[in-house]
């Protein structure tokens, strides 16, 4: 006789990873730089060649939430995730001894339930980000198990859970369908400016008509590997997570503010020519709508507006975002460090633990985070 829940289960080794971007060498340091391409091992280019931009495969369960876990996902360089949230709560690594999150010179550590908030989190766009750890099967590839891909992409998350809730109630399931996933272009408007991206699409290999044989078959169980608690390198840079010093600004944002600072009008140009050199660096979103909110009158909405944007998720920066409000202002306003002074520091207590919210004493290298 099979033990009941146990020997119908199969567990899956994670094989490798498949990325979205490459690292390339800037003036300090190395830094991402997102590619039009799925960025492979050499076991899966033998099959789809250097830079595909598609790939046949197939979800190994018919829960979601165990192959495309979605979460705020804080990372260390000294200690790999140490925070996870859901944008209400989060599970974090803390300091005990002051009450902020855990770096490499912490000595007595726990996990806590604390609030999670990406507006106003100082480290939100930093060394946090929202991540999903996509984990799928690539059958035309040898080995038995999964392959994970990450994207911190708003469009990427969007357009992937969307082409699942499609495509599950079409056939009945979503395990074990042969499924294409593409990278597609995009039109964007980060910070105001017109941009092609490349993000993630689910597809289907032929007529709608023909997925509905898929319906009658029986859904496939397997137990997967968390998402592995490192950092992933294409989403988040080491010398982001430098705990000694972070960098002001990543180079590719560098890139960026040339591109909007020779796009702006000779009226605007003059208008920034000399920067303000005290002006301190905005840490998150939450900065900036009080910024602009003290300075413009502006409500988050209404800077949203301006920037030509959707959504605040679409703010790829903040500090660009300010930095093209003031050229849409046609003014020069004071340093804001007065409310800010506080804002560039890791805060001492990010929240009081709920009741039952500690999940061990002390965190160890076997710490699940699920």
């Amino acid at each position: 006789m099979p033990i009941k829940g146990l020997s119908d289960q199969v567990r899956l080794p994670r094989l490798g990873k498949i990325r979205l971007g490459i690292k390339v060498e800037g003036v300090k340091n190395p830094y991402p730089q997102p590619v039009n391409y799925f960025v492979c091992p050499d076991s899966v280019k033998s099959v789809f060649g250097d830079r595909p931009r598609e790939l046949r495969i197939l979800f190994p369960t018919e829960d979601p939430s165990k192959w495309a876990s979605q979460f705020y996902r804080c990372y260390s360089k000294s200690r790999g995730l140490i925070c996870k949230g859901d944008g209400e709560r989060a599970t974090a690594l803390i300091d005990e001894d002051t009450g902020a999150l855990a770096d490499k010179d912490s000595i007595h550590t726990i996990l806590k339930e604390v609030e999670c908030d990406s507006e106003h989190c100082p480290e939100y766009g930093k060394s946090c980000r929202r991540v999903m750890n996509l984990q799928f099967l690539l059958p035309d590839v040898p080995g038995l198990g999964v392959w994970q891909l990450d994207t911190s992409s708003y469009w990427s998350i969007i357009n992937m859970n969307s082409g699942i809730k499609l495509i599950a109630p079409l056939c009945g399931r979503i395990s074990m369908i042969p499924l294409i996933l593409k990278l597609v272009p995009q039109e964007a408007h980060p910070n105001g400016f017109k941009k092609t991206v490349y993000v993630l699409s689910l597809d289907i290999p032929g007529k709608l008509t023909d997925m509905l044989k898929y319906a009658r078959m029986p859904p496939g169980k397997a137990i997967l590997p968390a998402p592995d608690t490192e950092p992933p390198e294409d989403l988040f840079p080491a010398p982001v997570l430098e705990e000694e010093e972070a960098p002001d600004v990543a180079e590719h944002d560098r890139h960026e503010e040339a591109s909007a600072t020779a796009q702006a009008s000779p009226t605007e140009t003059a208008n920034h020519a000399e920067p303000q050199v005290n002006e301190p660096r905005l840490k998150s979103l939450g900065d900036l709508f009080t910024a602009c909110h003290k300075h413009y009158g502006l409500s988050s909405s209404q800077v949203i507006k301006d920037l030509g944007l959707s959504c605040k998720e679409e703010i790829a920066d903040p500090n660009d975002a300010w930095q093209q409000i003031k050229a849409l202002s046609h003014s020069n306003p004071e340093p804001f460090g007065s409310y800010h002074s506080e804002g560039a520091k890791r805060p001492k207590n990010l929240s009081s633990p709920s009741p039952g919210g500690e999940a061990s004493p002390e965190r160890s290298e076997g710490t699940k985070w699920g």
